[in-house]
């Protein structure tokens, strides 16, 4: 437990205000509810008197909290049942959906970057959105409809990519390597920009910028546009402030579009713009 508080307050150093007003919520949500089952670790609860049988899947490392962050609210809003890749559990994740959904951005955000975790916030918005597309859904998840109820990105293969600063480079961060990364070379300032074409016009519906090998290069502030031509522009999402924790989640409504240009509105004096990878979210058929 000291450990998870040294981690949690050198973090939260690092975090904006709005994101540490998040964090306590969410921690204090952790604590009162999740713990018992999870571990105050996040490593997950033994059984009294059972040895290694725990009550419910440990959530340091665990790939459906660190993935798409779809993949923790539907848990959330629906419940969990059955084996979680290949293990039982004593413990039912029940569902949680009669909680708002700031309630639900909260504690996710709060385990995604806690026990070790750096996997960026969950915002309200995604929660109401994701409670409207299973509003028609009244049974928990098993582990396999949960994995084929998120969402789908596009293959790299399919992306081109180039920037303002350093353009050659860009293509680091697509090359799926998260040792790697496309970096401006130069300390954030308003009007940077990153842009993807895509092979072909598609329907998408967010961009994913994966900074956590250098947790600070986050952009700090986004517009994100969208154009059919590479020439006339339409802003789908724009993103002010404080940006993300080593993950930023930008989602916006569905569009049908060849390129997709994000541009860095804040300014660090300290830091570069770095992306490690790049993913671009398909909208849901």
């Amino acid at each position: 437990m000291g450990s998870q508080l040294l981690e949690s307050g050198q973090k939260m150093t690092q975090m904006s205000e709005g994101q540490r007003s998040v964090m306590k919520k969410g921690q204090e949500i952790y604590s009162t509810i999740c713990a018992a089952c999870h571990g105050p670790d996040g490593k997950g609860s033994e059984v009294a008197g059972l040895k290694d049988t725990l009550l419910a899947p440990p959530l340091a490392g665990s790939k459906i909290l660190n993935g798409d962050p779809h993949g923790g609210i539907y848990v959330l809003l629906k419940g969990l049942q059955g084996e979680i890749e290949g293990k039982k559990y004593e413990g039912l994740m029940i569902p949680m959906g009669g909680d708002d959904d700031e309630w639900i951005a909260s504690v996710l955000s709060f385990i995604r970057n806690s026990f070790g975790n750096s996997s960026g916030f969950v915002e309200v918005a995604d929660v109401a959105q994701a409670r409207k597309d299973t509003r028609t859904r009244n049974t928990p998840w098993t582990y396999d409809e949960l994995m084929g109820a998120l969402p789908r990105y596009v293959p790299s293969s399919r992306l081109k990519v180039s920037a303002s600063d350093k353009s050659a480079d860009a293509a680091k961060a697509i090359d799926g390597r998260k040792e790697t990364r496309y970096t401006s070379g130069k300390f954030m300032r308003p009007g940077m920009w990153f842009q993807i074409e895509l092979a072909e016009p598609m329907s998408v519906a967010g961009v994913t910028l994966d900074t956590r090998s250098s947790a600070a290069d986050y952009p700090r502030g986004c517009d994100v546009a969208v154009s059919a031509d590479g020439n006339t522009w339409t802003s789908v999402l724009k993103k002010a402030g404080d940006g993300s924790f080593a993950v930023t989640e930008l989602g916006f409504q569905p569009v049908r579009t060849k390129f997709i240009r994000i541009t860095q509105t804040g300014s660090a004096e300290r830091n570069f713009w770095s992306i490690h990878e790049l993913k671009v979210r398909l909208a849901n058929q």
